[in-house]
């Protein structure tokens, strides 16, 4: 099995490719900068030819992410090019990570764009094996400092 995963580097992305090594997946990270390359992109995914795609790249979740026109990219454009990029690709499964912030009341750019990703993999998943999952609450090993699990637990621990 070869699965391609983006956003490897974060806190999801590290995990995930862990587990799939353990499972005997062969991983191929893909990394920001191929986005913004469509043919290179494209080329570079049908050299690899992956039975997964996970797509975990995203931009505006942290609270120092502020840049709109990049959490846009991120989270929208990105995602339209890995679809594109794959589209004559017979992959098992494309999984598309969304967020819990879809839900909340009152939206923000990036809950906007992430709900914009869940559309995109509904409508493009009446015809290829696309979805979008949605985490609620992801912490564990390795969570940056500054999230709020660790923050509680320091704040605990120091009265």
């Amino acid at each position: 099995m070869k699965s391609v995963v983006s956003g490897s580097s974060g806190f999801i992305g590290k995990h995930l490719i862990k587990k799939l090594e353990q499972l005997g997946h062969s991983v191929v990270p893909i990394s920001h900068e191929k986005f913004r390359a469509f043919e290179y992109l494209k080329g570079f995914l049908t050299e690899v030819n992956p039975d997964w795609i996970f797509h975990l790249a995203s931009y505006g979740n942290m609270y120092h992410q502020k840049d709109e026109e990049e959490t846009f990219y991120a989270n929208v454009v990105a995602l339209w090019n890995l679809i594109q990029a794959t589209k004559y690709i017979k992959y098992k499964a494309f999984i598309n990570f969304s967020t819990s912030s879809v839900g909340l009341s009152i939206q923000t750019i990036y809950s906007v764009t992430k709900q914009m990703g869940e559309d995109l993999t509904r409508y493009y998943g009446k015809t290829k094996p696309i979805m979008s999952i949605r985490p609620y609450s992801v912490y564990g090993p390795g969570e940056a400092d500054f999230r709020f699990i660790p923050t509680v637990f320091r704040s605990c621990l120091k009265g």
